[in-house]
């Protein structure tokens, strides 16, 4: 499966700590910004990189953003957040994630094209950036460094209607599900409990290997 592309326009503190997770999760990311400068904490990390006008037009589309996968736009001034993604979603961006710092800000992204509002003072730019890579990930926490636990929801029908014991997740991934939750039932599952198509599970493991586990949760 073709991993995703990503753009961060706006390389503040919040768009420095998705691009460098991204990056830390095996993702291509472009970098983009009004001034070089502001482009140095990720000009060693980034596929690309470049400054100039993000409000313009002209300067989007020489830059080829319109090929990307998912915008992530993070700029001081709201007015040209508004903008960029005005612009970004008339040249057919498939998904753009814009920062907000208000309620009523987050209406007006979504009124001007943005598929995601967020509030970089309520979620890290971590957590933000595991949810944005995949529809699996609905949300995560760090234990520490290493573990995790994740709420994932199953999209695909790999697993479904096989029980825990076939599955055998624990020796394939290295992950256990504590949690089922399916329709307005919610259950902690046992061997002989089966995943179903649609069921959200919350999985606790080492971050790499529910990486690796969500990867298959479209199959």
């Amino acid at each position: 499966m073709k991993k995703k592309s990503f753009v961060v326009i706006g390389i503040d503190s919040f768009g420095v700590a998705i691009t460098e997770e991204l990056h830390a999760l095996g993702y291509k990311v472009t970098a983009v910004d009004y001034t070089k400068e502001r482009l140095n904490p990720i000009i060693d990390i980034v596929e690309y990189s470049a400054f100039g006008d993000v409000t313009s037009e002209t300067v989007l589309k020489e830059l080829g953003l319109s090929h990307v996968d998912h915008a992530i736009i993070s700029l001081d001034k709201f007015e040209d957040s508004i903008l960029t993604t005005l612009i970004l979603h008339d040249m057919g961006v498939p998904q753009i994630t814009v920062k907000v710092e208000s309620d009523y800000q987050e209406k007006i992204a979504y009124k001007v094209g943005a598929s995601f509002a967020i509030f970089p003072n309520r979620l890290t730019g971590r957590r933000i950036a595991r949810k944005l890579i995949s529809a699996n990930i609905l949300d995560y926490y760090d234990i520490d460094e290493q573990f995790g636990v994740y709420e994932l929801k199953v999209n695909g029908t790999k697993y479904d209607k096989k029980t825990l014991i076939d599955l055998e997740l624990r020796n394939q991934y290295g992950v256990n599900i504590v949690v089922i939750k399916r329709g307005n039932t919610t259950f902690i599952p046992k061997g002989v409990d089966y995943l179903s198509q649609g069921d959200v599970i919350i999985v606790i493991g080492p971050h790499n290997k529910i990486t690796k586990f969500e990867s298959t949760l479209n199959d």
